[in-house]
C-alpha cells in the first residue's frame, strides 16, 4: 500500500463488515431472520381478478346494439367420390429384339410392358427416352424419371 490512510481506512472498513456479519449472528431470537421477514400466507385464494369494473374509455362512447343474424345451415353438396391415386414412377426404357419397352413402377409393383399392354389398370400408350404416357379410366398422365 502506498499511504497509511488508505491501510487504515480499508482496514476500518473490513472492521466494519465483519462487525455487521458477528452482529448478525450473535443477535438472534428463537426465529431465525429469514422466518421474521416474511408475512404470514394466508390460506385459501392467494389471488383474484376483479373483472367487473367499468371501462374508463367508454363513459362518453354510446353503445348501440346491432342484432347479428346467425346464417341458416345449407345442407353441404354431397363430396364427390374421391379420386384414387396410385404412385406412380417410370423407370427406364428397354430396347429388345426390336421391341421397347417401358419399365413403370405401379404402387410399388414393377411392371415391363409393350405400348398397348396394361397393367393395374393403367394401359401404355407411348415410351419416350424419360417418360411414359399411360392411360387410366380414360385419363391420360404422363410420367417422367
Amino acid at each position: 500500500m502506498r499511504s497509511r490512510a488508505t491501510t487504515y481506512m480499508l482496514i476500518l472498513a473490513m472492521l466494519g463488515v465483519w462487525g455487521v456479519v458477528v452482529w448478525r449472528l450473535v443477535d438472534r431470537e428463537d426465529t431465525p431472520v429469514a422466518a421474521r421477514a416474511r408475512a404470514p400466507m394466508a390460506t385459501g385464494v392467494y389471488d383474484s381478478l376483479l373483472l367487473d369494473y367499468r371501462d374508463p374509455f367508454l363513459d362518453e362512447a354510446v353503445v348501440e346494439h346491432e342484432q347479428v343474424l346467425m346464417p341458416q345451415e345449407t345442407p353441404l353438396p354431397k363430396p364427390e367420390s374421391p379420386k384414387v391415386q396410385h404412385r406412380l414412377r417410370y423407370l427406364g426404357r428397354i430396347s429388345r429384339e426390336g421391341r421397347i419397352y417401358g419399365l413403370v413402377e405401379i404402387d410399388g409393383l414393377l411392371h415391363t410392358l409393350r405400348c398397348g399392354e396394361a397393367a393395374n389398370g393403367y394401359m401404355l400408350e407411348t415410351v419416350w427416352q424419360d417418360s411414359v404416357k399411360l392411360r387410366w379410366r380414360g385419363e391420360i398422365c404422363v410420367v417422367g424419371c
